[in-house]
């Protein structure tokens, strides 16, 4: 049998609960963990549990803290990928299919041309920024008409699906 002094085991007890209640300060500082503990707590009361029989509401932090997390977990596995589809992305799908080893300087200096006529309206230079390390965006209509923008370090991913979209379709046809 191990000796602890009562004082070892007041220490153990403050510092347990001081992390407990930073856990819980954290938990009430999210908005959705919040609501969903008042709803927790709003069940049981109408439910018809007495106001002895009802956990605190740490109990019910905890809970829809789990809870959330649970719900978090199973959206992101269904969740499958985004539609990326847009005026943007079909133009480069077009390029990478006339030129499969494009590379995304080219791809660039494509958009700026007669590839990217008619979507594209402008592609920001680093003479456009106030600083350099603001991001550059190309400018384009989407099909609806309303205008977008796409950051440029994100063209080499736009570029890679498209890609695997051509491969798939080269295979498939």
């Amino acid at each position: 049998m191990t000796n602890i002094s009562l004082a070892a085991i007041n220490e153990r007890n403050n510092n347990f609960w001081a992390e407990e209640g930073l856990r819980t300060q954290m938990r009430a500082s999210n908005p959705a963990i919040c609501e969903n503990a008042l709803e927790l707590m709003d069940t049981f009361r109408r439910v018809g549990f007495s106001i002895n029989q009802i956990p605190s509401f740490d109990h019910f932090l905890y809970a829809a803290e789990k809870g959330n997390k649970t719900s978090l977990k199973y959206f992101a596995r269904k969740g499958g990928e985004a539609p990326k589809e847009n005026a943007l992305q079909e133009v480069i799908e077009e390029i990478a299919r006339q030129n499969p080893k494009i590379t995304a300087p080219q791809l660039i200096r494509a958009l700026a041309g007669d590839a990217g006529a008619g979507v594209v309206t402008s592609i920001d230079q680093l003479s456009d920024l106030l600083l350099e390390c603001e991001r550059r965006y190309i400018h384009y209509i989407d099909h609806d008409g309303r205008p977008k923008k796409a950051s440029l370090t994100g063209l080499k991913d736009r570029l890679s699906r498209a890609r695997k979209k051509n491969k798939k379709f080269a295979v498939a046809g």
